[in-house]
């Protein structure tokens, strides 16, 4: 399996963990601290195995890591929003202003030109 469909099914594991915090009117299955774990925890994965796999985007390392770190703050300030601790303005906004900035970045990749140093790969 590629590290990013493991990547995708960790988020869609956190999200369907924050979908079930949200509705914990209707389910009281789960109790809420394993929620909690299970947000965090297949976030977390998530975001690390996405993280690791930069090298294979198409996309360049320095839009990757600029938007994921950017994708992290508006999360965590959303989070700060929800729980009403103070900064959570400040995190949405410097999130929000990094994201901005690695949408106006080159996303792709500049074309890697072959040296001919190496005479092995020509055959």
């Amino acid at each position: 399996m590629k590290i990013k469909t493991i990547a995708g099914v960790c988020f869609a594991l956190a999200f369907s963990c924050l979908l079930l915090m949200l509705l914990e009117n209707y389910f009281k299955y789960i109790p809420r601290f394993y929620l909690i774990i299970g947000l965090f925890g297949f976030g977390f994965t998530g975001f690390t195995l996405n993280l690791l796999n930069v090298s294979e985007s198409p996309h360049r390392v320095s839009y990757s890591i600029i938007y994921w770190i950017s994708m992290l703050l508006i999360l965590i300030g959303l989070l700060f929003r929800l729980m009403h601790w103070p900064f959570a303005t400040n995190l949405l906004l410097i999130g929000c202003g990094a994201l901005g900035f690695s949408l106006l970045m080159p996303k792709k990749r500049s074309k890697e030109t072959k040296s001919d140093d190496d005479l092995i790969d020509n055959f």
